[in-house]
């Protein structure tokens, strides 16, 4: 990571199909504010940023459960101030948006989760665990 680098990637996950068998993938990084997104039009739909804060805060969050996940699922609905487009961040993208967001800003969410924050790999690898034994 160079420090007067535009993008300093944080996590990148594996792509996985979502409940609707659409495929995802999550991307966690630091912008500079010269980046300028210029994504593939026949891969990603449409690119939007938000601050880390934003998944400590109860004001756009909810959860519910899902039948065979451990613990509720995360949600966030968060409205794009310049299009009006609203996105849904949820399920695994909004676990490791508020595992990042702890991490990074030092700072718990003002919701509860079910899931290690002082520990999250820890958390993560049993949250993996119990849903490979049931298999």
């Amino acid at each position: 990571m160079k420090k007067n680098s535009i993008i300093i990637l944080l996590k990148c996950r594996q792509p996985l199909n979502n409940l609707v068998c659409q495929n995802t993938v999550s991307v966690f990084v630091f912008l500079s504010d010269s980046f300028k997104a210029s994504p593939n039009t026949d891969e990603v739909s449409e690119v939007f940023t938000l601050p880390l804060e934003f998944f400590t805060k109860e004001a756009d969050h909810s959860s519910y459960p899902v039948p065979s996940v451990f613990g509720p699922t995360h949600s966030f609905m968060y409205t794009d101030p310049s299009t009006g487009n609203i996105h849904q961040i949820w399920g695994l993208t909004a676990a490791l948006a508020i595992t990042v967001a702890v991490l990074a800003l030092g700072k718990k969410p003002e919701f509860e989760v079910c899931f290690n924050l002082e520990n999250p790999v820890s958390g993560f690898k049993d949250m993996l665990n119990r849903r490979l034994s049931k298999l």
